[in-house]
């Protein structure tokens, strides 16, 4: 999605964002699992995008979109914690024995872990608000300007991968420490 946002028309991008996360919940229901948090949320967002995409102008989309999209994320997130089901909790637990998923350090971990990615994406949603703020003229596709660049694409891109760097050296610790029995 974010590859197609900065390179693609509006609204066969959401139209395909759409119609993938169709796809991936449709075969997620396939699985004994209950559907995933991210992926329904995610496909919460793109139909919003979808609309969006046929009703709001052009101009609008290309200054507020990523920050929408970074925000919708962000909420995901959020509200997969407040609901006491944090989407890093069902992820862990494909690569993670059933017996380990109710120890109390396996769930502070992944609470822990969401949280972190709940600070990331408001970070995200925040910088990348900047520029439609700052110079109400700025869109993702600014290619000329260090404000749009920075803002949209440069810090919102290095919180996305230092969160994934910290997420496995988390993960990584956790492994360790319980390798060697502490």
């Amino acid at each position: 999605y974010w590859i197609l946002v900065g390179n693609a028309l509006f609204r066969p991008n959401a139209c395909v964002a759409r119609g993938l996360s169709v796809v991936i919940n449709s075969g997620a229901r396939r699985r004994p699992e209950p559907p995933m948090v991210l992926e329904v949320g995610t496909a919460v967002v793109f139909a919003v995008f979808a609309v969006l995409a046929f009703t709001v102008s052009d101009d609008t989309l290309a200054r507020w979109l990523q920050p929408l999209g970074n925000l919708g994320l962000f909420l995901i997130v959020l509200a997969s914690i407040l609901v006491g089901k944090p989407f890093t909790l069902q992820y862990a637990r494909q690569s993670t024995p059933p017996e380990m998923w109710d120890e109390p350090g396996f769930v502070y971990v992944c609470r822990l872990l969401a949280w972190v990615w709940v600070g990331a994406m408001g970070f995200m949603t925040v910088v990348s608000a900047i520029p439609p703020v700052v110079d109400g003229d700025a869109t993702i596709r600014d290619a000329g300007d260090p404000l749009s660049i920075v803002c949209y694409w440069v810090l919102p891109f290095a919180a996305l991968g230092l969160t994934i760097m910290l997420g496995r050296r988390i993960v990584r610790e956790l492994d360790d420490n319980r390798s060697v029995g502490v």
